[in-house]
């Protein structure tokens, strides 16, 4: 089911069942977002293009933080889930995925995750610590990479 009409006809179908769901029923509005991720991440699976796995894992996740949030939980769990769906893009492209990793999505997911954790955990002014703590895991990455040829023959 690689043809676009077919799969935008399928997610405005879920839009409308999940909608029709939430108007007859007494979830709250904020699971929209979640079901929609769902809706894309099934999109996903039926034609395994990366472009509908991205809104699939931002919107699941920010979906399932905003609901943990409306609900009680914690405001840290909103940049937390948010993180952990950019998180979920890579996770599920290294299984389902072509074999190309698709690694951009754990910078915003990993910024996010420790965000939200840190709030999660109480944590005040965590970039207090992060950005020094960042600087060093970069700086020693640079100082302990391998050298490349062009740099040997320049040596």
């Amino acid at each position: 089911m690689s043809d676009p009409t077919r799969v935008t006809g399928l997610l405005l179908v879920a839009g409308g069942v999940l909608w029709s769901v939430i108007v007859a029923t007494d979830l709250d509005r904020t699971i929209v977002v979640p079901g929609v991720g769902v809706a894309f991440l099934l999109a996903y699976l039926a034609t395994r293009r990366l472009g509908l796995l991205v809104p699939a894992g931002i919107l699941s996740g920010l979906g399932t933080g905003l609901v943990i949030a409306t609900q009680g939980g914690p405001e840290g769990a909103i940049p937390f889930g948010l993180g952990g769906g950019f998180a979920a893009i890579t996770a599920i492209d290294a299984v389902l995925g072509d074999g190309e990793l698709v690694w951009w999505p754990l910078i915003p997911g990993g910024i996010l995750l420790v965000v939200g954790g840190s709030q999660i955990a109480a944590i005040r002014d965590v970039g207090v610590y992060l950005v020094p703590a960042g600087l060093v895991v970069v700086g020693l990455l640079l100082v302990l990479r391998p050298p490349n040829a062009r740099q040997e023959d320049q040596g």
